[in-house]
């Protein structure tokens, strides 16, 4: 491949049409064998070659070290092309690019048949019923922008056939000019600012002044090409829209120069305790496309007020006005969960019409920092005061050691192993099968515990925030929302898409889930006034009774601790907030610390290397069987490579999207998970065939003495056995 800087000379295909810029259409990048844990300059190897067709015409502002996606996937009026001509920009570092001559701009106005195709998939203006729309051009109907899902696409009106022939992108807020506090602007919305850049609205409703506020709004990039000198910052690279020296945001052509991920020596390692996390950074390096280099200074940062044997995940930068390191501690990206909030004695909600249930699902969602018990959901014969604390079904409760519990029948239950009481939103989901069947507990998307009951199907009341199911009288106190109820049992794969919908899309999104998934009542418990609980899918509404707030608020996905800097699922809006103007992010996505359940622990973090997981439908060794990643509980008991059995002490989740090795029957590993081949090697070094995979990976933390063994041993018990033979470590190392 020629180098960046060549890729904007003439083509010798002139004429032709330009094949789309896909992964698949190229060899990948090498798979860069990467030291356990953590990395070193060495280790890192080549920066990935660049994914394109060796010519773009139209580039996007980006900033140093990011990749084009981070900008808003809304075309407007002013920047239609973004969806029809984004391409990742290398992270290879790259020298200066020289500004292109007025012969190669005119070069380019010959590729008729390829500009032609690309003007076909960019904004038409107002829709017309007499135009045959391309697939992916965008139009403006009614004030809202709508994208073309087909080719050939005439006389059918996006409103009325959205999903089928078109697909809704918002309201058409494009450039709004010069910015000035009168204005409330709206996300997306573009502005210039009197710093001479333009820039994109990351919030809505905001009047603040884009200078000095990178979290409210992104640089673009400068509005004259004329005024930007090439440098360690930008440089230019060829344009369509170049006149008079001139920018046309829509088709601006500036290439910005950085490395991403920064070079990191040694990373991060931690020490930590059942309630506490000390983070440390060694010998990080920020490389410069000039060929300097800033030196990340070496350092600590405590974290206290944490939970027992729990993994938290840190998102480190560099700010480089303030030239220090930080941690993300929020994100305006992430949506909100309102609920009711119940005063622990006698607040709850219950529904007007008796029903039974013996066999199905119910879930809900809930936050806590109480210790002590409180009932989430049952179905309990007491409709008003005091619930009935001798027969109830088919519940979930919080106790108050911060355990979920299932509740099968008013002496039957299962019970998770972690404690979720950190005053977070977390989802609880319990699925029985009925006749004595599998009654499972699954807790923010991954099954947390299992057992087997009989359920009744007795008539009776739901009650939210109340019920006694253990023989007392349990009042939650806390928040609840989204509690919906089935009379099917959810698949694993459905519960884990509830969880991802709801953190990464919001609440609206969430409830065509839950109503396409087959909820039989659904109450959001989102009202701001009145003692009505509204059922959004039946007829069976809620009465609010008792001591509650109702339109209680907060970040589906918010950090704890103090500082409160540790998140408690890996979050892609924190990851964002990493890559603002001003920020360089020290880790590719976050960096994992573990407490302990009791004494001291560390080692070295996660971050800055790929996830070392497996797929969730890979099959693992337990002493009850083989059983899928995402169908195991921390009841399960793993074989280790000492050929002994280890109690699973937390299970890991995350979200990844990369290259991955199919081990057979469609089970994939990732490239940096250690493997036992005469001694530990990553999956990169063991296996040659690798291709693209994105979904939810899994890992393991198995319960061993920690300081009683060499984790490198080929015999380590920090380890567990999958039923196609491959002998894997465990998520953490420790030293």
């Amino acid at each position: 491949m020629p180098p960046l800087k060549d890729a904007t000379k003439k083509p010798s295909n002139i004429g032709e049409l330009i094949p789309p810029a896909t992964p698949t259409a190229q060899n990948p990048p090498p798979i860069i064998p990467r030291e356990q844990p953590g990395l070193s300059p060495t280790a890192l190897g080549p920066a990935p070659a660049v994914w394109t067709t060796g010519f773009d015409s139209i580039r996007q502002w980006v900033r140093p070290g990011t990749s084009q996606s981070r900008f808003p996937s809304l075309p407007t009026k002013s920047n239609p092309q973004i969806n029809a001509s984004s391409r990742g920009v290398s992270s290879q570092v790259v020298a200066p690019v020289v500004a292109q001559t007025s012969t190669n701009t005119a070069n380019i106005a010959t590729n008729t048949a390829a500009i032609t195709t690309l003007q076909q998939t960019q904004f038409q203006g107002v829709w017309s019923s007499s135009v045959s729309y391309s697939k992916n051009a965008s139009v403006d109907f009614g004030g809202t922008l709508f994208y073309s899902l087909i080719n050939s696409n005439l006389n059918n009106n996006p409103a009325s056939t959205v999903g089928v022939d078109w697909a809704s992108l918002g309201s058409d807020t494009g450039f709004a000019g010069v910015w000035n506090n009168a204005t409330a602007y709206s996300e997306t919305q573009q502005v210039t600012a009197s710093d001479g850049n333009y820039y994109i609205a990351l919030v809505s409703n905001t009047n603040v002044n884009p200078l000095g506020h990178p979290a409210t709004w992104q640089l673009v990039g400068p509005t004259n090409l004329d005024s930007l000198a090439n440098g360690s910052v930008s440089g230019k690279t060829n344009n369509t829209a170049l006149t008079s020296g001139n920018v046309d945001p829509s088709k601006s052509g500036v290439l910005a120069k950085g490395s991403f991920p920064p070079t990191l020596s040694n990373s991060y390692s931690y020490v930590s305790t059942a309630t506490s996390a000390t983070v440390m950074n060694n010998g990080q390096n920020i490389l410069r496309s000039d060929g300097t280099t800033t030196s990340v200074p070496n350092g600590s940062q405590a974290i206290t007020g944490l939970l027992a044997s729990k993994t938290y995940y840190l998102y480190p930068y560099w700010d480089e006005t303030l030239l220090s390191q930080n941690f993300v501690s929020s994100s305006p990206s992430i949506p909100n969960l309102a609920g009711v909030t119940e005063n622990g004695s006698t607040g709850f909600v219950s529904t007007t019409t008796s029903t039974s249930l013996a066999a199905g699902s119910i879930e809900a969602w809930f936050r806590t920092t109480s210790g002590v018990s409180g009932m989430l959901v049952e179905l309990n014969p007491n409709q008003t005061g005091a619930p009935n604390t001798t027969t109830s079904y088919f519940g979930l409760e919080v106790r108050g050691t911060g355990a979920v519990v299932g509740i099968a029948a008013h002496a039957g239950s299962v019970t998770s192993g972690i404690a979720y009481n950190d005053g977070v939103w977390h989802h609880a989901v319990m699925t029985a099968v009925g006749g004595g069947g599998a009654v499972l507990v699954y807790v923010d998307g991954v099954l947390t515990a299992s057992g087997s009951a009989t359920i009744s199907a007795v008539a009776a009341f739901w009650r939210m925030g109340s019920g006694g199911a253990t023989g007392s009288s349990f009042f939650l106190n806390g928040t609840i929302a989204h509690v919906a109820v089935y009379n099917s049992v959810l698949t694993a794969a459905q519960i884990a898409n509830h969880y991802s919908v709801m953190t990464a899309s919001g609440p609206s999104a969430y409830s065509t889930v839950v109503a396409n998934d087959g909820a039989s009542f659904y109450w959001k418990l989102n009202e701001t006034v009145g003692t009505t609980a509204a059922d959004s899918i039946g007829t069976n509404t809620g009465t609010y009774q008792g001591g509650f707030t109702l339109n209680q608020s907060q970040a589906v996905l918010s950090p704890v601790g103090s500082p409160a800097i540790a998140w408690t699922q890996p979050s892609s809006g924190a990851a964002q907030q990493q890559n603002l103007q001003g920020f360089v992010p020290l880790s590719t996505g976050a960096i994992a610390v573990a407490t302990t359940s009791g004494g001291t622990g560390g080692g070295n973090s996660s971050g800055g290397a790929t996830p070392s997981c497996f797929s969730g439908n890979t099959l693992v060794v337990t002493k009850s069987g083989n059983r899928r990643f995402d169908e195991l509980t921390t009841d399960d008991e793993v074989l280790t490579a000492g050929k002994t059995w280890k109690r699973i002490k937390e299970i890991l989740v995350h979200d990844y999207d990369g290259l991955a090795h199919n081990l057979g029957e469609s089970e994939f590993v990732t490239p940096d998970h250690l493997i036992l081949s005469g001694k530990w090697r990553a999956a990169s070094d063991v296996f040659e065939r690798w291709q693209p995979f994105s979904g939810r990976v899994y890992n393991l933390i198995v319960d061993t003495d920690e300081a009683a063994e060499n984790i490198l041993d080929a015999t380590t018990e920090r380890s567990y056995t999958l039923t196609n033979g491959v002998i894997a470590h465990n998520a953490k190392i420790f030293k």
